[in-house]
């Protein structure tokens, strides 16, 4: 899994925070059904700090996650966009 930031409101070039396989203990299931993803990852702006990030997603998100329209965008498409210098 790989997590990319970069600044909001202004110009700013991406980074990668995160880039490990997702391992079994850093998801959780809430108590009414929400997948809880919680990793620790770089900060967008400090060198030697750290962040714990959490993604929680509903049950309706999960399962748009699995349906058919998302399963076609393929991860070449993402690559395909990207450059070597673009944080990704």
């Amino acid at each position: 899994m790989r997590l990319i930031a970069q600044p909001g409101r202004k110009p700013g070039a991406p980074k990668c925070i995160y880039s490990q396989p997702l391992q079994v203990d850093d998801v959780q299931i809430g108590e009414n059904g929400d997948v809880i993803i919680s990793i620790i990852a770089e900060d967008i702006y400090s060198k030697n700090s750290k962040q714990r990030y959490q993604i929680i997603l509903t049950e309706g998100e999960m399962s748009l996650l699995g349906s058919s329209p998302a399963r076609e965008f393929r991860q070449d498409d993402v690559s395909a966009k990207s450059t070597p210098n673009d944080g990704w």
